[in-house]
């Protein structure tokens, strides 16, 4: 039976689909839980391939710069490119051991030595409070809720925190069996970077066949555009917290504050996330901090502040500047609606999706104004001042 173009002008065909569709949408919201496990599964199962796949996407621009500049005067291209491969993966590895001899045993002994004192430090604080309470009750102020909620956290915090060191060594080992997979992962991203070119290459065949010419041109510019942004934001927002985080910890040693490593792993994680990170590596940072001392809290906010205010006038502007162009309440919303539908992720992708939908919808009104203009030049307005002589 043949498909005739004149059914979907058919009031039974437009009742027919909606009917479908609705008995689909039910089928799906019954059975949602089992949908949300089959997909985990999947993504527990493909883990390596989507982690390989992001760390060749995010190590590729190293190997571009090296095949463009460094190794230009190798003639043979394949030879070329396997070459900068290589050098860039040790070079990548070499990082990663640095990072494991100076960073890991400091953070790990910050945060073992943090969590055998937990105790001490809880009840420091419990003696802060109750000073404060009693310093304002001294000025006739209430300050009996303000206990409740604080004694309320404290209780929070002491269930949720690690009670040993033992616990934190456990919490290590889980985390140490997903060794497997990024070792996995790490191998195919090798094999995604040396295979590139037939990839994209197979990417492109498969994209021509199922695709008109005009529908294939349109998606690769906006695939390339989108990859330009969301490529420079990731090298970038990196680089960005890397800078944050390790002046942060010159800072905190010069200054001769504790848990120098710990703190500023947290401070420069929390800078990826856009607008509410700092906020919350600062409370963190500070909530560890005036549990030994309130003055290092106090010194700890008054650098974060000075550093954020650097950070956020000066570094990311120099940065970023013309790769994004968005204005702030779209940033602000796509972040808001992003954190709500995929949490973290969404908040770390909020601000390229937002430059990415931003030149979407800027190509679109263009294109809208260029065909309106057209047809205006080809369908002028009629010469109305001989009818009124």
């Amino acid at each position: 039976m043949k498909f005739k173009k004149d059914w979907l002008n058919k009031k039974w065909v437009a009742l027919t689909v909606a009917i479908c569709a609705g008995v689909v949408l039910f089928v799906l919201l019954s059975h949602l839980p089992g949908i949300i496990d089959a997909i985990g599964r999947f993504l527990h199962v493909f883990r390596p391939i989507f982690i390989g796949i992001a760390l060749a996407y995010v190590i590729d621009p190293l190997v571009k710069l090296f095949e463009k500049y460094v190794f230009k005067k190798v003639r043979i291209e394949k030879a070329r490119h396997l070459i900068s491969v290589l050098v860039t993966i040790v070079i990548v590895l070499f990082l990663i051991v640095l990072l494991g001899f100076f960073v890991v045993p400091q953070l790990v002994e910050s945060i073992s030595s943090f969590v055998g004192n937990i105790g001490k430090y809880t009840q420091s604080l419990e003696d802060l409070i109750r000073q404060l309470s009693e310093y304002l009750a001294g000025k006739n102020i209430d300050t009996a809720q303000f206990v409740q909620i604080s004694e309320k956290i404290l209780a929070i915090i002491r269930d949720a925190l690690p009670s040993s060191v033992q616990e934190v060594l456990s919490l290590l080992t889980n985390i140490g069996s997903h060794v497997i997979d990024f070792v996995l992962a790490a191998i195919l991203t090798i094999y995604f970077l040396i295979d590139k070119k037939r990839i994209m290459q197979a990417l492109r065949r498969l994209f021509q066949v199922f695709q008109k010419p005009s529908t294939y041109k349109n998606m690769t510019t906006f695939l390339t555009r989108g990859h330009n942004i969301l490529i420079r934001y990731i090298l970038f927002n990196l680089l960005d917290a890397l800078i944050v985080g390790g002046v942060n910890f010159v800072f905190m040693v010069i200054a001769g504050l504790p848990y120098a490593a710990m703190v500023s792993v947290v401070v420069g994680v929390t800078n990826l996330a856009p607008t509410f990170g700092p906020v919350i590596g600062a409370v963190i940072g500070a909530f560890v901090l005036v549990m030994i001392n309130p003055l290092f809290a106090l010194y700890f906010l008054i650098f974060t502040v000075i550093l954020q205010i650097f950070d956020g006038y000066i570094l990311k502007p120099r940065m970023f500047s013309g790769a994004l162009g968005v204005p702030g309440v779209v940033v602000l919303i796509c972040i808001i609606v992003g954190g709500r539908l995929f949490g973290i992720w969404g908040i770390l992708l909020a601000i390229p999706f937002s430059a990415v939908a931003s030149f979407v919808v800027k190509e679109a009104l263009e294109k809208r104004e260029a065909k309106r203009s057209a047809a205006s030049a080809a369908d002028p307005l009629p010469d109305t001042s001989a009818d009124s002589k």
